[in-house]
């Protein structure tokens, strides 16, 4: 009987000391995606910034939105997923994180700055759905450029709405420093307006874009074939990529969403959970993913727009030297 309590002892324990070890494993892998993240998408924003002031380009409304989207990328990027990965890795001073009177502004761009460029890429989607309508629709009037400005105006005033309650909700305490004072009205709020319906506003234009080139298809296919190509191929530029980054984009935000809610409603929220613990580990992991959604454009861009893949192709070229231009 000894023995055998001896022995399931150390099978115990080395169970123990495994899952610590692999633990410990995952904390030092998770811990440097902010800095892969934040490096890729520098390189991203890079690219779609040298990508969309091409000549044929920066004309086309919906390349316009995207390039929109792509700053407020790279700020989100280093304002809160770098800055906090210095702060946590170096104990690096960083002032937005330090000062406490901006704890409200800190935790508002923590909401407001993914939900603007989201919405820029919402924008582009609502773009391409009005190039698919027809001609004497009144929605075709988003692609002139002289609305793109209005637009704009408007997709910051609804993502400022939006956020709103971050402000409102949030405050700065010296026991436990900034705190929300209302955790599950801020939980609903949040995974209704980000969780559920803007990735659901996105997924409606889709279906709607994708009926309209249904549509649109039957029409031409009485005036031959290489006239319906042609049709397509001036009608469908960037659609297949804008449809692509928002299935992406839904996937990212629904795998965030139920981890968010899962720990807020189950456990209590973050503060909740022991650091180092399997769950902790894979919460930090979901919320880093969910940063993808401010990296991923210019690498699907390349996937899936021959045109966006054509333009960049040919920037890269011209910064090769002479002799290997040929």
């Amino acid at each position: 009987m000894a023995s055998n309590s001896t022995t399931n002892n150390i099978t115990s324990s080395t169970v123990t000391n495994s899952i610590t070890i692999v633990n410990v494993i995952l904390k030092q892998i998770v811990d440097q995606l902010p800095l892969v993240f934040a490096i890729l998408g520098l390189v991203g924003f890079f690219g779609n910034v040298l990508t969309y002031l091409q000549r044929e380009l920066r004309s086309n409304t919906c390349c316009i939105y995207s390039l929109c989207g792509s700053f407020i990328d790279i700020i989100n990027l280093v304002l809160n997923l770098f800055a906090n990965y210095l702060k946590l890795t170096y104990g690096t001073r960083i002032p937005w994180l330090e000062l406490t009177y901006l704890c409200p502004i800190q935790m508002t761009s923590l909401t407001f700055l993914p939900y603007l460029s989201l919405n820029f890429l919402l924008m582009a989607i609502i773009d391409r759905y009005a190039s698919t309508c027809s001609f004497t629709s009144p929605i075709r009037r988003i692609n002139k450029l002289k609305m793109v400005p209005l637009c704009i105006v408007i997709t910051i005033l609804i993502s400022c709405l939006a956020s709103i309650r971050v402000p409102i909700l949030y405050e700065y305490r010296i026991t436990t420093g900034c705190t929300i004072t209302q955790p599950l009205t801020n939980n609903i709020l949040y995974m209704i307006v980000n969780g559920i319906l803007q990735p659901m506003t996105m997924l409606i234009f889709v279906l709607l874009t994708y009926r309209n080139l249904r549509k649109s298809r039957q029409r031409i296919q009485v005036t031959g074939e290489a006239t319906a190509g042609n049709f397509r191929r001036s009608r469908n530029h960037f659609i297949r990529m804008i449809f692509v980054q928002v299935i992406v984009t839904a996937f990212i935000s629904l795998q965030w969403t139920i981890m968010f809610s899962s720990v807020a409603f189950l456990v209590g929220g973050l503060r909740n959970l022991t650091q180092g613990t399997f769950i902790y580990i894979f919460y930090l992991f979901s919320n880093y993913c969910y940063y993808l959604n401010n990296v991923k454009a210019f690498y699907i861009s390349l996937l899936t727009s021959c045109l966006f893949r054509k333009t960049t192709l040919q920037i890269f070229i011209k910064c090769l030297p002479i002799r290997y231009q040929h």
